[in-house]
């Protein structure tokens, strides 16, 4: 394993036909003598980015270890769980069903669930006569329909063996609160922005406001070429 400040040292003897680059770019950069991704990130950045353009800066910041597929690390929820306890065993199912339904409801409410909705359970219960009893619910889709969570969840008490002393339910697998797949993977174009976003914010606390512009198309037919575009204060 390689760390951040390793990185370029160790890329430093790779051929710069292995950054990524175009057959064409590689092959001018090896006729200029950059041979190595060590002597390509010796290289000012200026005159790389004039030369070659973004798949040059590209490889450039790969070259310095600088890759920009940054992984978007999901950080484990906390468990989301509710446990009723019996004072006697109970093995009267619809006991059971209306044990299940407050459980249901209290996960259904708990604010750690942040409106996400449920895409698998797991209900377990601690038998009478010992020991212990588990059986996952899995839906075809991911609802936070209370309804559509207690039809496919209380069936599973005729499945019980015998009487119990707690049951428990747990949601194991909880989807997106907008119904899509969460990203492993920033987008380079999202990194970039909230760089530039942090740099201008930076800027104005130390410079203050009117320090930062930006320049905005106004008229490119203009034969003029000062009128062709605007000045304006940046906002990012």
């Amino acid at each position: 394993m390689v760390d951040t400040e390793g990185a370029a040292a160790f890329l430093a003897r790779l051929e710069v036909g292995r950054l990524g680059l175009d057959g064409e770019v590689a092959d001018e950069l090896t006729a200029l003598g950059v041979r190595t991704a060590g002597e390509l990130a010796a290289l000012p950045l200026p005159a790389v980015a004039d030369r070659f353009g973004p798949a040059g800066i590209a490889a450039w910041r790969l070259a310095r270890g600088e890759d920009e597929a940054f992984v978007a690390p999901r950080t484990p929820s906390e468990p989301l769980r509710e446990t009723i306890a019996f004072p006697e065993p109970v093995g009267d199912e619809l006991t059971l069903r209306q044990a299940l339904t407050v459980l249901l409801d209290r996960l259904l409410g708990n604010p750690l669930r942040r409106g996400r909705p449920v895409r698998s359970m797991t209900v377990g219960a601690r038998l009478a006569g010992g020991g212990s009893w588990h059986r996952p619910v899995v839906l075809r889709d991911a609802t936070g329909e209370q309804r559509r969570l207690r039809d496919a969840l209380l069936p599973r008490v005729a499945e019980l063996p015998a009487a119990v002393e707690r049951v428990t339910l747990e949601l194991t697998g909880l989807g997106d609160a907008n119904g899509r797949q969460q990203e492993l993977l920033r987008p380079a174009a999202d990194v970039r922005r909230e760089r530039a976003a942090e740099a201008a914010r930076q800027l104005r606390a130390g410079l203050g406001e009117g320090h930062l512009l930006r320049v905005i198309e106004v008229a490119p037919w203009s034969r003029i070429p000062e009128g062709r575009s605007l000045l304006v204060p940046y906002e990012g």
